[in-house]
């Protein structure tokens, strides 16, 4: 654990996640909070919960902002620009 995860469990807010998290009741969210506050809780929740995740930004800023601030929190984040997606078919 890091420091970050640790200042985490200290919000009660962070902590009713984290209980909703693991009796399964899911889907459940944050909202309301900066982006460095969003960064922390998904490392913290990575971290504490030793898995993965796959974070939906509205804008490719927002996912870089984002990304970045996760990086600088110690946890290993991929950016998949916009363009290197494409949903439908030509033709």
């Amino acid at each position: 654990m890091n420091c970050f995860t640790e200042t985490a469990k200290t919000v009660p807010e962070f902590r009713s996640l984290v209980t909703a998290i693991h009796k399964k009741r899911l889907p459940a969210g944050v909202t309301g909070v900066s982006y460095i506050h969003k960064a922390h809780a998904i490392s913290s929740l990575c971290v504490g919960f030793k898995r993965h995740a796959i974070v939906i930004a509205p804008d490719e800023v927002s996912a870089s902002r984002l990304a970045d601030d996760m990086s600088a929190l110690g946890v290993r984040a991929y950016l998949f620009p916009a363009g290197d997606c494409s949903y439908h078919t030509e033709g």
